[in-house]
């Protein structure tokens, strides 16, 4: 199809985590295939000065979560996702119309940059009132790797049948190599395309501000060896085992570094306790709870000696372990899921029982001392997922949408 779909509204309403990194990429990627990028997102004012140097940047607000009391015969669920579906896609339905009318040309398609079960409930209805072809990427693996359980971020099961077989479809971005065909036995045909888990693939320049954390944290260290668990902090990410590993007293000769915003749901009151006091009081412990920039997130990781990675109940891939092989630091992973595979398969460092504290410290101080370093395949790795990687993705995804419509 080439370049026949030439007109595509890039959307991504979510602001956590590493979303402006892969927004700002996508733009650029589809730019470079010779695609008109119309974005909306919830942080245009901080990628304005980026992406509007070939697009202009449109705000759209985050989802909104709505509950009703029942009506009638129907439940509380089924009135709240009707709520949800006229006020989130119904809006930004209005605004690619308004969109449309100012400028005069129409849209070929929409492609989400993120796709969350939650935010897409009412899809059903959601994509009538969006109203044109779509696709996007689907970042969670959950329904197929542990079919019927719950996300326990959201406290639901996620049902992809309730999305991806949704009239309008034409194709779905997925991270994980296994779920790229029963994606495509549920929608049917081959709809499914294998995206890079990319990242900002950059270190900041030599003397620039963002080095200063990562200058921090190695004055703190004193010349020891840094494990650090950085991003999105939660119950999830083995926030709790970490803690604990750097309150044991057998590793003082460590330190602990712990970066990222915490979210506080899933944690017992004492457990909270406990977190706040060894944060506090731990000697070989530096807890900086807030967001970090892309450039210095990159800077503290090219500092480390290991990237604790030993997640709790995650299915899914990580662009953390793009980051760890791009720079060359080892990581540790819990078994069971994705990220212990490709661990295995490429040797990026160590696989641990989940929640396993023995097991954990063990294999932190095992990676420290180098173990295993002659099978570490980093550089393999990264060229897999490195973001020149989505030209390929994005060709695919533009052959799977309908011919450009005009203006």
């Amino acid at each position: 199809m080439g370049n026949e779909t030439k007109r595509i509204a890039l959307v991504d309403w979510c602001r956590d985590g590493h979303h402006q990194t892969y927004f700002q990429a996508f733009s650029r990627a589809l730019s470079r295939l010779g695609v008109e990028v119309v974005p909306f997102c919830a942080f245009a004012e901080e990628i304005r000065g980026e992406v509007g140097k070939w697009s202009e940047v449109a705000e759209v607000h985050e989802p909104v979560a709505v509950r009703y009391r029942p009506l009638g015969r129907l439940g509380r669920g089924a009135v709240s996702r009707v709520a949800r579906a006229v006020l989130n896609f119904g809006r930004l339905g209005r605004q690619l119309k308004a969109w449309e009318a100012e400028k005069g040309k129409r849209l070929d398609g929409v492609f989400f940059a993120c796709i969350y079960d939650y935010h897409f409930d009412g899809w059903g209805m959601g994509s009538r009132l969006v109203g044109r072809p779509w696709g996007g990427l689907y970042l969670h693996a959950r329904s197929f790797r542990l079919p019927g359980q719950i996300n326990p971020a959201w406290g639901m099961v996620p049902c992809p049948e309730r999305i991806f077989t949704v009239p309008g479809l034409t194709g779905v971005g997925v991270l994980d190599e296994a779920v790229v065909g029963p994606m495509d036995r549920l929608i049917g045909g081959e709809r499914t395309v294998l995206f890079p888990d990319i990242t900002e693939e950059r270190l900041p320049e030599a003397g620039s501000g963002s080095w200063g954390l990562a200058e921090k944290v190695t004055i703190l260290a004193a010349g020891r060896p840094v494990v650090a668990l950085m991003g999105h902090l939660q119950w999830t990410k083995g926030l709790l085992e970490f803690t604990r590993m750097a309150a044991d007293p057998a590793n003082r000769d460590l330190f602990f570094f712990l970066g990222g915003e915490v979210s506080w749901s899933k944690f017992s009151e004492e457990e909270k306790r406990e977190l706040r006091r060894t944060w506090e009081e731990a000697p070989n412990l530096y807890a900086h709870l807030q967001g970090m920039p892309e450039l210095t997130f990159n800077a503290v990781v090219s500092r480390v000696a290991v990237v604790y990675a030993a997640y709790r109940d995650f299915p899914n891939s990580s662009n953390l372990m793009t980051k760890a092989a791009l720079f060359g630091k080892p990581v540790v992973v819990s078994d069971g899921y994705l990220m212990a595979e490709r661990v295995r398969e490429y040797g990026l460092g160590a696989v641990v029982p989940e929640g396993d504290q023995a097991a954990i410290g063990a294999a932190v101080r095992g990676v420290v001392s180098g173990e295993g370093t002659e099978a570490r395949g980093y550089g393999e790795y990264a060229a897999g997922h490195l973001c020149v990687r989505l030209e390929t993705a994005f060709g695919r995804v533009l052959e799977l949408m309908p011919k450009g419509r005009g203006d």
